[in-house]
């Protein structure tokens, strides 16, 4: 016997059973992406937010940084660096370290903890690194090979880090 006409059931019926699953699922997709938008909505308003209001008005501070640390280099000028000299380029580097800190990375403490702390990271691993190379004695700094290896490639290594980590954030 036939199941269809055993219960008087015939396409349209089932038809309109499917229509009901149908529309019942699209009310339910409808109602997730409104709620997943509002949420991307509101992940990307305080993503503008943090562009426009912090890191685009300080992103001139920080190319001055990497600058003024690259000029490191014009400050050597010679393979044996007295104590003196030593000093002057650690502290040179320090308060470049310290100005930065201070006008740009700690505004993102309350306001992106986890971008505060990549980025903090990033330019204490990076003042670390110069501080060991110059108090080094037994690197040649004025030599070029030497200069790129120890401090131009950890530079440029940590400039691109911290653009990767602005770039990454996700708020």
């Amino acid at each position: 016997m036939n199941i269809c006409c055993a219960n008087n059931w015939g396409l349209s019926e089932y038809g309109d059973i499917a229509n009901i699953i149908i529309a019942g699922l699209t009310l339910f997709l409808g109602y997730y992406v409104l709620v997943y938008q509002k949420k991307q909505d509101d992940s990307n308003v305080k993503l503008q937010w943090l562009k426009e209001l912090i890191i685009q008005p300080k992103l001139n501070e920080v190319y001055t940084f990497y600058n003024n640390i690259g000029t490191v280099k014009n400050k050597i000028d010679s393979n044996s660096l007295t104590d003196n000299q030593k000093i002057e380029l650690i502290d040179f580097i320090k308060r470049e370290h310290s100005i930065l800190r201070k006008s740009f990375i700690n505004v993102l403490q309350m306001v992106t903890p986890q971008l505060y702390l990549d980025l903090y990271n990033n330019l204490d691993n990076l003042i670390d690194g110069l501080t060991r190379v110059i108090d080094n004695d037994e690197l040649k700094l004025n030599n070029e090979q030497t200069y790129n290896r120890e401090i131009a490639s950890k530079i440029e290594d940590s400039y691109n880090k911290f653009f990767a980590s602005i770039f990454n954030h996700k708020g």
